[in-house]
């Protein structure tokens, strides 16, 4: 609750003063994170790819024995508490005066809350959603820090972003569902219990809604206006990327005399 409440004060208190101009700031801070969640995918994906190949499929989710590689582990809680940083994300939003979508801030909320609420007894399918967003925010934070660097990248980068966001939320709902139904009929024997599986399916189900819904919005029935616009500079989801095009013709001047002036590029 204090997350989303800050992010209505400071929405209310930047409606009436000119957008930060915070380009190398979040230049800086997309890079990284684009290193932090590389590292940790070179970390996680090993054990992640071990396991597929002695044990099995349904031991990446039914089984738990990452938590007897500490190194692994060490960095299963550095994801964590990563979740807490990503909500920087959201002050680039609100100081730059973009456009905050709903998706970006449940997102952001949920998705700490729910890492949180698994913390303290990871089941066997925190593989998947540690291994899964490691290896998407590796490539998604790059995305947006080449792109606050004001390098063009071609509209398909953006594409695929989302689409593997998607495919992550729909191996999330596999993963789950066969969980689920593995301790109702008793098929298999899964390291998770029922209240983490519920918790864990009606998240990745809310997320597949929102990320499906913002795809078609964006890339398939947009406004040719917004479809231009996506043209010029695209971003995938949860944007933090760089200045608006309504904005990029007066941005704030940090280092003049004043400290605030509107100024032409």
């Amino acid at each position: 609750m204090g997350y989303i409440s800050i992010i209505f004060y400071g929405q209310a208190r930047m409606k009436d003063r000119l957008p930060f101009n915070l380009r190398t700031p979040l230049v800086l801070w997309s890079g990284f994170l684009c290193i932090f969640s590389l590292i940790g995918s070179i970390v996680v994906l090993p054990e992640f790819y071990r396991t597929y190949k002695n044990h099995g499929f349904i031991a990446t989710f039914c089984s738990d024995s990452f938590r007897h590689e500490k190194h692994v582990f060490y960095w299963y809680t550095y994801f964590t508490l990563s979740k807490v940083l990503e909500l920087i994300d959201t002050l680039f939003i609100v100081l730059r005066k973009q456009k905050l979508i709903q998706l970006h801030w449940v997102h952001h909320a949920l998705t700490m809350c729910f890492t949180f609420f698994t913390a303290s007894n990871p089941p066997g399918t925190t593989r998947y959603m540690v291994g899964m967003n490691f290896a998407i925010h590796t490539i998604m934070y790059g995305y947006y820090c080449l792109t606050a660097m004001r390098i063009r990248i071609p509209r398909i980068i953006s594409i695929m972003i989302t689409g593997g966001q998607i495919a992550q939320m729909i191996m999330g709902l596999y993963i789950h569902s066969y969980v689920l139904m593995s301790i109702i009929f008793g098929f298999d024997s899964c390291d998770c219990s029922t209240r983490h599986c519920i918790a864990g399916f009606l998240v990745y189900a809310l997320y597949f809604y929102y990320f499906v819904s913002f795809f078609i919005e964006k890339y398939v029935t947009g406004s040719g206006r917004h479809k231009q616009t996506a043209k010029q500079m695209d971003k995938p989801m949860i944007d933090t990327g760089s200045t608006p095009e309504h904005t990029t013709n007066k941005i704030i001047d940090l280092n003049n005399n004043n400290g605030l002036r509107m100024k032409s590029e």
